[in-house]
């Protein structure tokens, strides 16, 4: 076995939790109850074919738009990594992203769409600054854009990377399509979503949890950092067996001491 394919298993073990933000992850499910007959008022039906050709004369909306992820597959090519994924969605453009941040900060690999109800990557951009808020903090991160984005090469290098210099952080590129960059120990890639599309950076939801643990073993690769990866997961490994050993039976004996 080679030494990155060995990094790369060392990172699997490591990772264990993955979250994923996004406004349309669930298909939306109609509620309304057909009516009789005898109920339908006629200025009514009349209102309703006045609705619907205004309607057919604009952009559909978001209510109408179907899921760009499958969420069982996306789930299960976690599942299949070990890793827990948690898809949280931002049904309403004025959903609170304040929890979100402080679920990030305690996740191990933050996945974001860029667009989030038509914003051009305001919420994306919000919640990624949240997680890289000082620069002289040292943190093994990795943060991926995930985004059907046709222009999804110009994310980082016009719209991200330039804010994030100017606050202090010294990101380079990393690549030629300037789709990943880094700075020390925190990476932040831009996958395009495949919907039948080819490339480097084009990547399924199933292909997903594989390429993420190749990005973030690129920066973890090294004797010292796979021993401490290695001792971190096995700590969180048996941490439910440890926290049984070192139980409040024990305050006893150290009240005695």
């Amino acid at each position: 076995m080679s030494f990155h394919n060995y990094s790369k298993e060392i990172v699997q073990e490591y990772l264990n939790t993955v979250a994923y933000v996004d406004d349309l992850i669930f298909k939306k499910k109609t509620t309304s109850q057909p009516k009789k007959l005898k109920d339908v008022d006629i200025k009514e039906v009349s209102a309703s074919k006045e609705k619907e050709k205004s309607e057919s004369n604009s952009d559909s909306s978001y209510d109408d738009q179907e899921p760009n992820i499958d969420p069982v597959a996306f789930t299960k090519a976690f599942t299949e990594k070990g890793i827990h994924c948690n898809l949280i969605e931002l049904t309403n453009p004025g959903d609170p992203l304040e929890p979100i941040k402080q679920l990030l900060k305690r996740t191990d690999v933050a996945v974001l769409d860029w667009q989030m109800h038509q914003d051009l990557g305001e919420r994306a951009s919000d919640i990624l600054f949240s997680l890289l808020e000082d620069p002289k903090n040292l943190e093994l991160r990795l943060i991926i854009i995930y985004t059907e984005d046709e222009k999804f090469n110009t994310i980082l290098p016009e719209t991200i990377i330039p804010q994030l210099n100017k606050k202090g952080f010294d990101y380079i590129p990393i690549d030629e399509m300037k789709c990943k960059y880094i700075d020390g120990h925190t990476k932040i890639v831009v996958f395009k979503k495949k919907n039948g599309g080819k490339g480097e950076y084009s990547v399924s939801d199933e292909e997903l949890p594989s390429k993420i643990i190749e990005e973030l073993s690129t920066i973890t690769e090294g004797l010292v950092s796979n021993t401490v990866l290695k001792s971190v997961s096995l700590i969180r490994k048996n941490s439910h067996r440890l926290l049984g050993i070192y139980n409040k039976s024990l305050d006893n004996a150290y009240l005695v001491l």
